[in-house]
């Protein structure tokens, strides 16, 4: 018979940014959600996947509203780079969040932030 780990049992670790990169984003809600569960070793994470999954969807919306919730900034170079280099981009994700998110997204505000040059080919 399986044991689940008791409280005293787990290792207490923080839910970073570099966490969530490698172990919860790109995938689709429901996997990042069974994911962060059997990450941190939550028993029964069949049956908690939608709750979690729900809640962190609710506080992620919570987050981008009130410009909360930052882009990548690797990302943000890469967008800045293809623009600089005169090539035409658009942005396109599959998360559920994506149209919300993208309205927050300040590139010319981040070029600023990172001395990036200023010739930028539609943010200057």
């Amino acid at each position: 018979m399986e044991r689940h780990p008791r409280p005293d049992d787990l290792v207490a670790e923080a839910f970073t940014p570099h966490l969530y990169q490698t172990q919860i984003s790109g995938k689709p809600r429901m996997s990042g959600a069974q994911a962060a569960l059997e990450y941190f070793q939550v028993p029964d994470t069949g049956a908690r996947a939608a709750e979690y999954a729900a809640r962190k969807q609710a506080m992620v919306v919570r987050l981008i509203e009130a410009g909360d919730f930052t882009a990548y900034p690797d990302a943000l170079r890469f967008i800045i780079s293809v623009k600089d280099a005169g090539i035409r981009a658009a942005a396109a994700s599959s998360s559920k969040n994506a149209k919300l998110f993208l309205r927050q997204i300040r590139v010319d505000s981040f070029a600023d932030e990172h001395a990036s040059p200023r010739r930028r080919c539609g943010l200057a």
